[in-house]
């Protein structure tokens, strides 16, 4: 319980400071060398990285209520990504999913359940 008030409180004051997890997230990955687009105009995409033939699509989802992120919202993020990758003809295997949150409990455990099957091609991570 501590260290999720902790968690907590650190995502607050990274929020105060406008750290959002959006740029959380975008800082990561561009100093990892990634080149990062914003996903505008992109139905349930907020970012889009891309490094060498890899291309990622992710959704940032800043919930605080514990388990409050079901198995419908990761099917319908996977399902606009899906969508994106067809319209932009995108090579299924050259595309990864990531549902980003500022901790895990916010995950119902159904989502859990997709989110750590290879199945979706879609993975958690928690910034």
């Amino acid at each position: 319980m501590k260290d999720k008030k902790r968690i907590l409180n650190k995502n607050e004051e990274n929020e105060k400071n406008g750290l959002t997890l959006e740029l959380r997230t975008r800082k990561k990955y561009e100093d990892s060398g990634y080149k990062v687009e914003e996903g505008k105009d992109i139905e349930g995409i907020d970012l889009l990285m891309f490094k060498n033939d890899k291309t990622l699509l992710f959704q940032c989802k800043n919930h605080s209520q514990s388990k409050s992120i079901t198995s419908e919202d990761i099917k319908i993020f996977h399902s606009n990504a899906l969508k994106y990758i067809k319209t932009n003809d995108i090579d299924e295997d050259d595309v990864e999913f990531r549902y980003v949150v500022p901790y895990s409990d916010v995950l119902h455990k159904s989502a859990i359940k997709i989110l750590t099957t290879d199945s979706y091609n879609c993975k958690y991570m928690v910034i």
